[in-house]
């Protein structure tokens, strides 16, 4: 049996050193990980000291290109509690 495959899977593997560079610590990314300059990305600092970098840019609904909200209510049967809450007229100042 294989073991199964995380979204997290490991493509490289170098060692880097940290360097401080005026006011701020730098992290030199490989070359080989083939990364385009000029890219913002969220650095995110995880407890167990791993350092994650999210494309800054991203759109979480690029990849639902196919979604249709309807049938996806329908199926999962999502119903209508019936209530107003008051807020619904967005297109309006009150």
């Amino acid at each position: 049996m294989s073991a199964a495959k995380s979204s997290d899977e490991v493509k490289h593997l170098d060692l880097v050193r940290i360097r401080k560079v005026g006011d701020e610590i730098m992290v030199p990314l490989p070359v080989s990980f083939n990364i385009d300059v000029n890219i913002e990305y969220r650095a995110v600092l995880k407890e167990d000291g791993v350092i994650k970098l999210i494309p800054g840019n991203t759109n979480l609904y690029d990849e639902a290109t196919g979604l249709d909200v309807r049938a996806a209510i329908e199926k999962n049967h999502v119903k209508d509690n019936g209530s107003l809450v008051g807020r619904e007229n967005f297109w309006t100042e009150d």
